[in-house]
């Protein structure tokens, strides 16, 4: 088993929303999902973008909307979240299907900061 770093990790998911008009409806959902994983101690911070579009900047980018980031303490506590989330208890079970439910296309992954 490899030693954990206490470097930042981040997981990054790129999606678009089932209604492109439910911005607001998934911010809400993915807000309350983040604060009860902040509130049982993986995450410290969290931030949801929205593409802007751009002639220049969307160069050969694929069709996604909506970009988010899950900030963690540490490796340590992204690979308990994972855990945590794959367990599928309450509340944590509903929290998440009300944030999924609401989107498409979507890729997910995980990333050490470098540096």
């Amino acid at each position: 088993m490899s030693k954990l770093s206490p470097e930042t990790f981040s997981m990054f998911g790129a999606f678009n929303l089932k209604d492109p008009k439910g911005l607001k409806h998934f911010k809400e959902a993915f807000d309350a999902f983040c604060e009860h994983l902040k509130l049982e101690g993986y995450l410290h911070s969290w931030r949801l973008w929205e593409r802007t579009p751009h002639e220049g900047y969307d160069n050969g980018f694929p069709e996604i909307t909506i970009l988010l980031e899950m900030c963690f303490h540490d490796q340590k506590a992204s690979l308990d979240c994972w855990d945590y989330v794959e367990a599928g208890s309450k509340p944590m079970k509903t929290l998440h299907i009300a944030m999924r439910c609401k989107i498409k296309e979507s890729i997910f992954a995980l990333y050490r900061e470098v540096g």
